[in-house]
């Protein structure tokens, strides 16, 4: 099988994250006002698919600024010289 290249793994992601999210919020709106009907797993398919026409792109556009906004709040592993793992915080030894 043909892999994507590893530079597409954020869109890829946000792909099928956003349909999967997008999916289980549309056919619970759903469920909710009409029930469990006939033709309720198509009603899904309508209310899903111009929903996650919305929040893929948007989820693209915003990304970039949510990343921005938490990198504050994380600490980047990094190698530390001498030492076969990644450590986060102080390399200092006790």
């Amino acid at each position: 099988m043909k892999k994507l290249p590893a530079r597409f793994e954020a869109q890829l992601f946000a792909l099928l994250l956003t349909g999967a999210t997008s999916l289980i919020v549309a056919s619970v709106a759903v469920f909710q006002h009409v029930g469990w009907t006939d033709g309720l797993v198509g009603q899904c398919v309508q209310a899903w698919l111009p929903s996650w026409g919305i929040v893929f792109p948007l989820a693209i556009v915003i990304a970039p600024d949510i990343k921005k906004a938490l990198s504050p709040l994380s600490v980047v592993p990094r190698k530390v010289p001498g030492n076969t793992g990644w450590h986060c915080g102080s390399t200092r030894k006790e």
